[in-house]
């Protein structure tokens, strides 16, 4: 256990936080714009181990959530489509596969979900080891959306956690998820001037841009990423909230903040709009995770959402499931070097991977490409043309990942 390890004298076991931020892109919490989007995010970041170069397993919620519960591949747990009218052959969590919060419940903890997120539900698997598990009512991805989750998280903790013992309570929150649409000020403030089309409506930009095929225009584009922007303030501030109160009830000092997102959101980066691609733009995630009494660090290997899982058992001495894909972060945590791993997402029949040094394959989109997102982290300049060496050693690191899929939903009963 880390915390012994590194000596730190805590009155009890840790809580644990697991706030997901969907369609949060990595870019707004690290970039040029970071302290302004996420002033109340990066004041936790100053006090927390970061990790920049974190990949999430799928560039939509459902199979990535999946995969973060169960620290495995979607081709492994098979959790990959939603319909919210019919139930499909693999749309849901097999009881069989183990998972993070039944691995908190068999440690002793209160487990508890509070989410915005109605994708997620409980009759389709993903309520697996919660003591409890609740959609929030009211808004779902715009308007008040964050304050009302916020609202459910303060409440839930101050008159509804068991005292007697430590939680685990994931919190999942939908914006900036689109429809890009921040409650007052935050949209105002985001429209300024602007007498465009653009008003940050989900259908608007579907049906102008995707199905209508409508170039954007440099003016349109600029509004469509500052509604974005706003929604990210939006959120951080309800994120403060938390963080603040948190605190004055004494909370935060024995509980473990772990902050990531399922996803990131295209912005026509590459011609896409919403959860589309495998560019890093969809699947670039941030993972920000502070634990009392370690000091904050910025580590800049390549991880996965997968590794959170073992990261959080292996943080408060509880033993990794078998079954688990990912690794264990924890010797980040003591400044030591962690394995290096390739990581690998997927969107629909789109797949990536990417080696330990940041060279990265996506195949399934039209011509394979080749990125290197240490270096060029907008995958701007395709490196094909670049050495069939490189496309071979990215080649067999896919194929490599691919070979494990069958043994391993063999050895899961799948």
């Amino acid at each position: 256990m880390l915390l012994a390890l590194l000596n730190l004298a805590l009155a009890a076991p840790p809580n644990v936080l697991l706030v997901v931020v969907d369609a949060l892109r990595a870019d707004r919490v690290l970039g040029a714009e970071a302290e302004k989007n996420t002033p109340n995010l990066q004041r936790l970041m100053r006090r927390s181990v970061v990790f920049p170069h974190a990949v999430s397993s799928a560039a939509w919620t459902v199979p990535a959530m999946a995969s973060l519960f169960t620290s495995l591949d979607p081709q492994v747990h098979r959790t990959l489509r939603y319909n919210s009218n019919d139930r499909l052959p693999d749309d849901s969590l097999a009881p069989q596969l183990p998972t993070l919060a039944e691995t908190f419940a068999t440690g002793g903890y209160e487990t508890a979900a509070l989410l915005k997120a109605v994708v997620l539900a409980k009759n389709r698997g993903f309520a697996q080891g919660f003591s409890s598990w609740r959609v929030v009512e009211g808004d779902m991805a715009d308007r008040q959306s964050a304050s009302q989750l916020t609202d459910a998280a303060l409440e839930w903790v101050t008159t509804e956690h068991d005292r007697e013992r430590p939680f685990f309570l994931y919190l999942h929150y939908m914006d900036p998820h689109s429809n890009y649409l921040a409650p007052e000020p935050w949209y105002s403030e985001a429209r300024g001037d602007y007498k465009g089309p653009v008003t940050g409506v989900y259908n608007q930009i579907h049906g102008s841009y995707l199905e209508k095929g409508v170039i954007p225009t440099r003016a349109d584009l600029g509004q469509l990423r500052r509604y974005y922007d706003a929604e990210v303030r939006y959120w951080d501030s309800e994120f403060g909230r938390l963080i603040k109160d948190l605190a004055v009830m004494g909370v935060d000092a024995n509980t473990i903040v772990v902050v990531t997102a399922d996803h990131g959101e295209a912005l026509y980066d590459h011609g896409n709009f919403f959860e589309s691609s495998v560019y890093q733009e969809n699947i670039g995630v941030p993972l920000v995770v502070k634990v009392p009494g370690v000091a904050a660090a910025q580590r800049n290997e390549l991880v996965q959402l997968l590794d959170i899982a073992p990261t959080l058992a292996d943080l408060v001495g509880l033993p990794a499931a078998a079954a688990w894909q990912g690794r264990s972060l924890v010797p980040a945590f003591r400044g030591e070097s962690t394995e290096p791993r390739a990581a690998y997402a997927e969107y629909g029949n789109i797949r990536t991977v990417i080696a330990p040094d940041g060279l990265k394959l996506i195949e399934g989109d039209g011509a394979a490409k080749i990125f290197q997102i240490f270096e060029d982290p907008g995958e701007l300049r395709d490196r094909m043309g670049g050495g069939w060496k490189e496309l071979q050693r990215l080649r067999a690191l896919l194929a490599e990942r691919v070979a494990g899929w069958e043994p391993q939903r063999r050895g899961l009963g799948l």
